[in-house]
């Protein structure tokens, strides 16, 4: 606690984000990484998630696929269905495919990093000064 919840309506694909690990949050922010809860309210068929990568890869693949725009196609798409419910361990790349309504549940965290990406370029979220930390996932 404190807990944020938030109600996600994906009509389209929406950002690839990852948040820091566990490890790398306690010794770099000295807090905790950021763990998230997804509850499916309503979805489309063929709506799904992304969670994790689908196959081994390299961080050289992934920051090209991210430069690329091809990201998606490593990620494990996991089709969802109303009333299913995905843990997503901080420090676990991730996504919501179009089509889906859910609730996402998360500790609030006062200096929040995410590395997310959009159209392909990998960008920094932050509520601190982030431009001189290191992109860990890669």
């Amino acid at each position: 606690f404190p807990t944020l919840i938030k109600f996600i309506d994906s009509a389209q694909f929406l950002s690839v984000q990852v948040h820091p690990s566990d490890e790398y949050a306690l010794r770099v922010e000295h807090q905790l990484g950021k763990t998230e809860m997804w509850y499916v309210l309503d979805a489309e068929e063929g709506a799904g998630l992304y969670l994790g990568f689908n196959r081994e890869t390299s961080a050289e693949e992934v920051r090209r696929r991210v430069a690329d725009g091809s990201i998606e196609e490593i990620l494990n798409f996991i089709p969802v269905h109303p009333g299913e419910s995905y843990f997503i361990p901080s420090g676990t790349v991730h996504a919501i495919g179009a089509g889906s309504r859910s609730l996402r549940f998360s500790r609030i965290r006062p200096s929040h990093i995410a590395f997310t990406t959009t159209n392909g370029k990998m960008r920094t979220a932050t509520s601190a000064n982030s431009m001189s930390r290191r992109l860990w996932m890669c």
